[in-house]
């Protein structure tokens, strides 16, 4: 699978990948896995509207490639290389690629968000090089979004375009504020992406 990488702004970027099940095909696959509460805290204050798969419970052989995928040095190779080819990326960790390659892992969680849910807006984990997002949604749907900003208190929004294999991908940085929902009346599927930094 290939991820292709469009600039919004500095180490912002709408991603497209080139998901070889079409969304009928992968939406009635993840409809019929078993979902689990979200506990995580992604500034939201509703904690019943967000589900997640577990990583060893995932049945369908086509979610389990989109997981392998996102685990892969491929796909953190990829993102490694985006990131660090704008000049200034290096001066923010004061490391190479090299070794930001070798102190990183990546993973992917498939993402169940029911209508009515909301993030407040937010930065991500502060073990995060990088996060990002792949939808599973049948077009670009403002209902279902995301929304990147300058600072939290929302200057310059950039909504990120939804749609069957697009998203995001963001460097985990101080400016990389941003806020999601689903204003929808339909589930939104999405899997989670994260580069983030090994902890022995």
């Amino acid at each position: 699978m290939q991820l292709q990488f469009n600039k919004i702004r500095d180490f912002v970027y709408s991603v497209n990948l080139d998901v070889q099940a079409d969304h009928a095909t992968i939406s009635a696959a993840l409809e019929k896995e078993t979902w689990v509460p979200d506990q995580a805290a992604y500034g939201q204050a509703d904690f019943a509207s967000r589900y997640y798969l577990e990583w060893n419970k995932i049945s369908d052989p086509v979610l389990q490639d989109l997981q392998g995928w996102a685990c892969s040095d491929s796909f953190r190779r990829s993102v490694i290389d985006q990131l660090y080819s704008e000049p200034t990326f290096a001066g923010h960790w004061s490391i190479d690629p090299e070794t930001m390659f070798g102190i990183t892992s990546s993973s992917g969680q498939f993402l169940k968000d029911l209508p009515g849910f909301g993030s407040g807006v937010h930065l991500d984990n502060r073990l995060q090089v990088a996060a990002g997002m792949i939808y599973f949604i049948n077009g670009d749907d403002e209902n279902q979004s995301t929304v990147f900003y300058c600072d939290q208190n929302k200057l310059s929004p950039a909504r990120i375009p939804t749609g069957h294999g697009q998203g995001w991908i963001a460097a985990n940085m101080h400016d990389s504020w941003h806020d999601g929902w689903n204003h929808s009346d339909q589930p939104r599927y999405s899997m989670i992406l994260s580069v983030g930094l090994r902890i022995n």
